[in-house]
């Protein structure tokens, strides 16, 4: 049995006043089908003899999405199903604590880490998104004397890779076996440590350490069988703008004086190449795709100074200079997260330093658009995405948020 629980407190009251609610299955293959509409109150429903789907719950002003789940394991058993209003996000939990790593773990759980700097340890705990429970915590193998991770990488649903300055470790969740992960031929863990992760097909990674304030030229690619390997680009760049599309592959740009703006690594290249465009020694920026061979260079800083929004061009046979942007956005982006088409989840910094804001960002209109998705403000957060396509936002308090 499944028992929809309300995501949001604010939104608590509305829920008891639903007047018909739908549910389709989700089955891995994709296909979606209707599973049954019900007149409110609906306090549960049966999940019936089918094979592992995830449940999807609409209804006036109302979404939720569970995880993948087998029927016929939790015959006699209620499994909560969270909901909330659409395109925004609410309050889903409240942790023990305020995590620092978060990552997800056989499709179900979402691990958080935090360390104990002064003890040299760290703890994880899993959230359970099918039960909505967070677990006890538990010791990780930490990745060197300190005890700093930096990334949590999941290779194969259940192992975790954790990546610090001094190296890295794993750690079976099935099994608990841990131990030591060797580092490739070529660089070190620390000269990717600090970087930004970025995603790629097929379960492809990159930990990108030219993202990083302390500059590298160094980035290690995680394949999804969990081989690692690192690349170099012909430049170290420092706080360089790093950014996957599915029509070029992974750009990695700004972050030098005199190299040239950008370096590309095509769709199953092992190398990366030089684009023709012109140096910029733009940190900080954001990259996104507003046409086949634009993209959109947003904030960052150069020479000490706001950098303005400029377009940045693919595909000359000529070092291309940057175009001025019609539009002028007032956008400091953090972390960018491709969401439903041609919107994104932009998580930005709130002008006036308070903290961090999640905006819904459409640079399809004109000039673009964006309104604000949480009612929360806070700093040093994440968004992650999970294995039902929804988003959770962590970190910087212990609320866990999911956008609905």
């Amino acid at each position: 049995m499944l028992r929809p629980v309300s995501g949001s407190e604010r939104w608590a009251e509305h829920f008891g006043e639903l007047d018909r609610v739908t549910v389709h299955t989700v089955a891995r293959s994709g296909e979606r089908r209707a599973f049954g509409e019900w007149g409110s109150p609906i306090t549960s429903f049966a999940l019936g003899r089918g094979p592992v789907s995830r449940f999807e719950l609409t209804g006036p002003g109302i979404r939720g999405s569970s995880v993948w789940l087998d029927p016929a394991g939790l015959a006699g058993h209620h499994v909560p199903l969270l909901v909330g209003p659409p395109d925004r996000f609410g309050v889903a939990a409240t942790l023990d604590s305020a995590p620092e790593q978060a990552a997800v773990v056989a499709e179900r759980y979402i691990l958080t880490t935090l360390g104990h700097h002064e003890a040299q340890s760290a703890e994880g705990r899993l959230y359970d998104l099918a039960l909505l429970e967070q677990s006890p915590p538990f010791a990780l193998p930490c990745p060197g004397v300190s005890c700093q991770i930096d990334h949590v990488v999941v290779i194969g649903g259940w192992i975790g890779v954790f990546i610090g300055p001094e190296g890295a470790r794993y750690l079976d969740f099935q099994t608990g076996a841990q131990g030591t992960v060797r580092a490739p031929d070529g660089a070190s863990f620390g000269d990717v440590s600090g970087g930004q992760l970025v995603s790629g097909p097929e379960g492809i990674r990159w930990l990108v350490g030219a993202t990083r304030g302390a500059g590298s030229h160094v980035v290690l690619q995680i394949a999804a069988d969990g081989k690692l390997s690192f690349l170099h680009l012909g430049a170290p760049r420092t706080r360089a703008a790093a950014s996957y599309f599915a029509s070029h592959g992974l750009v990695i740009y700004g972050g030098h004086p005199e190299a040239p703006g950008g370096e590309l690594l095509a769709p199953g290249a092992t190398t990366f190449r030089a684009l023709e465009l012109e140096p910029d020694a733009t940190e900080g920026a954001t990259l996104m795709r507003i046409e086949h061979a634009k993209l959109l260079r947003l904030s960052g800083s150069l020479e000490g100074a706001p950098a303005p929004t400029q377009v940045v061009k693919l595909g000359c046979a000529t070092p291309c200079p940057l175009e001025p942007y019609e539009h002028e956005l007032s956008l400091s982006p953090l972390q960018l997260l491709s969401h439903e088409g041609d919107t994104t989840l932009a998580r930005i910094a709130v002008s006036d330093g308070t903290g961090e804001q999640v905006v819904r960002l459409d640079l399809t209109t004109s000039p673009p658009s964006w309104e604000a998705v949480a009612s929360l403000e806070r700093s040093g957060t994440q968004l992650l995405t999970l294995p039902n396509g929804q988003v959770a936002r962590l970190g910087g308090d212990e609320h866990l948020e999911i956008h609905f």
